[in-house]
């Protein structure tokens, strides 16, 4: 259970693909965007040498029609929903759902935040002569 803290490594998700999957992220995210520049210690500080992030975007009609990929993506997505879930599992969920009932229930209730955090919050405030927050 230690073994990453006593200097062991973590192995990726997914075995083999998982790690292929890291390796290309790894590509993108880091040496395409050249983070590696700022990798070494006081090069670039704690933020730059951790700060490499690659968008790829992808144009949904450039293969088909635009009606056609929506309709896809929907179909896909009921497929997926209407598999059995894994025992102590209510529902299959697909990427985004939590997102969504996380924000829906913040318009709703409100953004949870910790007292202490609040505390902090305030007193910043109060330090910048913010009288009301």
């Amino acid at each position: 259970g230690d073994d990453f803290y006593n200097g062991g490594a973590l192995l990726p998700f997914g075995g083999h693909k998982g790690y292929s999957l890291m390796f290309a992220n790894e590509i993108l995210g880091r040496i395409f965007t050249n983070s590696d520049d700022y990798f070494e210690i006081n090069k670039g500080g704690a933020v730059w040498r951790h700060s490499g992030f690659t968008i790829i975007v992808f144009k949904g009609d450039l293969f088909s029609k635009l009606d056609k990929y929506y309709i896809r993506t929907d179909e896909l997505t009921k497929r997926i929903r209407s598999v059995p879930p894994a025992k102590n599992f209510r529902e299959v969920l697909v990427p985004g759902d939590y997102e969504n009932r996380t924000r829906d229930q913040r318009i709703k209730k409100g953004i949870p935040i910790q007292e202490n955090e609040w505390d902090a919050i305030v007193k910043i405030a109060k330090e910048l002569g913010i009288k009301k927050i």
